[in-house]
């Protein structure tokens, strides 16, 4: 038998669209997060050096019973700390959500009053979701009942007298009372602090449907999804296309613009009432990409995944329509671009479709074209392995070729070649006798000039060996040219790069108006050798020619081994100066991981804080509404009530007016009635004495003259009495004209009535004056 009985103002249609889910979502979801307030309120009592890892579940399963534990644990130990339950009975078809360390106030009846955390994983936050998923259950047929430590709560629908509307009621019990549902609850091994929620009936084929849309009721691997800084990325298949916030599911995505390769859980999102997002797609379009980013580079084996995604859909897709903009990680654009390789092969080239035939581009650029999409090529182009079209067509080098096919070895000459180059260096050893054959690179490459390598190689292209291009240069016929102008040529060539490289190949000679002492000490010594002063300058190169190429060789081998000595030594350098950015950019790192810590926190505390404002004025509105629209019921009550009230009392107006009416009626007929017969008493009477004194013969006697005079007295009283009966009793001029109620007395006239406040007659207050017509 209830004690109290609480009615809400929520009507049986209210939220018509909630079913059977949307009530199950509202209880389960109450029941997640009395978890999370829970483990807030054990944790202000934790020590310092400890802290709370939960809430965690475990499901455990029997014949007649499907249990889900929620229990929280500090980091590192191993002892549980129960939170709560889930019981599903299959026998009874019901399931009971219980909650530990939980009190539960009648105040979270009111619409709008919400207890809970202020922790971000929260899901309710309008503060009527128990109360209408209830009115949507009960409304579906199903019974609930709510244990407190205190009270026992009985959901159902009843008559409001007030509203005579359907409205959702609470029958409150003591809680060790006899319940009014069909299920039964006394075999519950409920403590006196467990709060339980008990649904009944409810099928085990229900709950497998909808149990699966929350995610802390699932088991996931840790290959299921991935964690990012706003929400999780689900990648097993059953969640493809699926949206939750906070781990509870709200749509189906899959049918979106482009659709939906991975599911989402969304840390923050704004819902409605009835948990519809109110996400914009692009927003949803730009979330979805900047969590694929991050997860690509925690989760590198999704590279194939990913690939895939956007060789079929390209930028169509949430997962992918934005990518561009949030791939910042040259390491996932490279890891990208192999597993391309990977897929197509090494010599794949990707290419968008261009109004050129593919026969064409592949022409120019020698390698396989894969057409793909411009989101595609814009991401595997950022991983540098690929040179776009335009750099292909610029350095003029087959992009297949590999960098040592572009060197010729010097052995590979011809005769005339070779001695081409000899006189060269050696008439540039004149001014820089560090230079040698070894100090050499011949190249394959078609430029136009020559050369220094970060090695100091120089750098000479084949054609400038070449007797008969060179001469075609300069419009020349080489027949005709003179024999050391190929010679000439190339040792200017070298001597003008070297000038222009001063730091390579530095030389101490001083110039004098616009000539050094070198290229001075060049044509002397070429004077000299003109006027067989001197031998010529290159006698050491024409004697001895096998001492000569075991020389160049030695040159050579003493070259390349400064420049490998050159090169570890750059490389050490290197190796050093890379540690210490890597150690820099690492300590950057720590510092900017710190900063978008503290960054997140603060956003998230920041948000809580906006949230909780926000909640605080909704609640502070809907109080003050709540307040208004009492006041605003009890004045309607009260109007009613005084309408009724003096539609009562019109109506009895109404009723005496009438009364009134007729009962004049009456006594004006009466009257009339009477002036006529006193009229025709009159009448007759002044008949007789008119026949009396026409019809006497002498004169009149005694006894005649009395009977007149009693005659003329008895018709002046009766005109007294009818005079009387007509005027005022007030003013005794005025005729009759005014019923005084509620007395009903017809004694004054309408001028009289104006002053007086009570009945002449009677002394009853006057209420009302009612004009009566003559």
């Amino acid at each position: 038998m209830s004690e109290h009985t609480i009615r809400l103002s929520l009507t049986q249609d209210y939220a018509k669209s909630w079913k059977i889910w949307e009530g199950l979502r509202e209880i389960v979801q109450n029941w997640y997060d009395g978890l999370l307030s829970t483990i807030d309120h054990i944790s202000n009592s934790v020590p310092q050096n400890k802290s709370l890892e939960g809430p965690l579940l475990s499901r455990n399963e029997s014949q007649v019973l499907e249990v889900y534990s929620a229990y929280a644990r500090y980091y590192g130990e191993t002892e549980e700390i129960q939170l709560g339950r889930i019981e599903v009975d299959k026998l009874n078809n019901s399931i009971h959500l219980i909650n530990s360390y939980t009190e539960l106030a009648r105040k979270v009846l009111l619409l709008g009053y919400s207890a809970k955390s202020e922790r971000k994983e929260v899901i309710g936050q309008f503060g009527e979701g128990l109360k209408v998923g209830a009115l949507a259950l009960v409304r579906e047929g199903r019974q609930l009942v709510m244990q407190t430590q205190s009270d026992k709560w009985g959901f159902c629908m009843e008559r409001d007298p007030v509203f005579e509307e359907q409205v959702l009621t609470i029958q409150v019990s003591k809680r060790n009372a006899e319940g009014e549902v069909d299920v039964d609850t006394s075999t519950l091994q409920l403590s006196p602090t467990d709060t339980c929620l008990t649904l009944y009936p409810i099928l085990l084929s229900e709950w497998r449907k909808f149990s699966q849309r929350f995610l802390f009721l699932e088991t996931l691997l840790q290959e299921d999804f991935v964690k990012s800084e706003s929400g999780w990325l689900l990648l097993a298949p059953r969640f493809s296309g699926q949206l939750y916030v906070r781990q509870i599911w709200v749509s189906d995505m899959s049918k979106a613009a482009g659709g939906m390769l991975a599911g989402v859980n969304l840390h923050i999102l704004r819902l409605d009432r009835d948990r519809r997002s109110v996400l914009q797609q692009s927003e949803l379009d730009h979330t979805l990409s900047a969590m694929w980013a991050r997860a690509l580079e925690s989760r590198p084996e999704l590279i194939p995944v990913y690939l895939g995604l956007l060789v079929e859909k390209g930028d169509n897709s949430c997962d992918t329509r934005h990518a561009g903009f949030y791939f910042d990680n040259r390491q996932t654009a490279k890891s990208l671009a192999m597993e391309f390789f990977k897929r197509y092969g090494e010599e794949a080239y990707p290419l968008s479709s261009s109004g050129s035939s593919l026969s064409d581009i592949k022409t120019e650029i020698g390698q396989n074209i894969i057409v793909c999409n411009n989101m595609l090529v814009d991401l595997l182009m950022r991983s540098g392995m690929f040179l776009s079209r335009e750099q292909y067509l610029k350095t003029n080098i087959n992009p297949g070729m590999k960098l040592f096919d572009d060197i010729v070895s010097v052995d590979s000459l011809s005769e005339d070649e070779m001695n081409i180059l000899r006189h060269a260096v050696q008439i540039v050893r004149t001014v820089y006798p560090s230079i040698s054959i070894g100090c050499v690179i011949i190249t394959l490459q078609r430029v136009d000039k020559i050369h220094i390598t970060v090695e100091k190689f120089i750098q000479i292209p084949l054609w400038m060996l070449n007797r008969d291009t060179i001469c075609s240069k300069f419009c020349v016929n080489s027949a005709t040219a003179h024999p050391f102008f190929p010679h000439g040529f190339l040792a200017n060539s070298i001597f003008f790069t070297l000038k222009q490289d001063a730091m390579s190949f530095p030389t101490n000679q001083m110039m004098v108006s616009g000539v050094t002492f070198g290229y001075a000490s060049i044509l002397g010594d070429l004077m000299s050798q003109v006027c067989h002063t001197v031998p010529p300058f290159c006698q050491s190169i024409h004697i001895l020619p096998d001492t000569l190429l075991t020389k160049e060789k030695e040159e050579r081998i003493q070259a390349l081994s400064e420049s490998l000595e050159y090169l570890k030594n750059q490389m050490v350098q290197r190796e050093g100066t890379m540690l210490t950015q890597y150690q820099s950019l690492q300590h950057e790192v720590t510092i900017l991981e710190q900063k978008l810590q503290d960054g997140e926190d603060n956003f998230f505390n920041k948000q809580a804080a906006l949230i909780q404002s926000y909640d605080d004025k909704m609640r502070e509105a809907d109080t003050a509404a709540s307040k208004e629209l009492s006041k605003l019921k009890d004045e309607l009550i009260d109007t009613r009530s005084d309408l009724s009230h003096k539609q009562d009392l019109i109506d009895e107006l109404r009723s005496n007016l009438e009364e009134v009416r007729a009962s004049h009626a009456r006594g004006e007929e009466v009257e009339k009635q009477k002036i006529l017969r006193l009229r025709k008493m009159l009448a007759e009477r002044s008949n007789a004495l008119y026949e009396l004194i026409c019809n006497r013969e002498g004169p009149v006697s005694s006894v005649s003259e009395v009977r007149v005079k009693e005659l003329t007295n008895l018709l002046q009283e009766e005109m007294r009495v009818l005079d009387d009966q007509r005027l005022c009793i007030v003013c005794a001029t005025e005729e009759k004209a005014i019923v005084l109620m509620p007395c009903r007395h017809h004694q004054i006239c309408e001028t009289c009535a104006k002053e007086l406040y009570v009945c002449p007659l009677c002394r009853a207050c006057i209420t009302d004056r009612i004009k009566i017509f003559s």
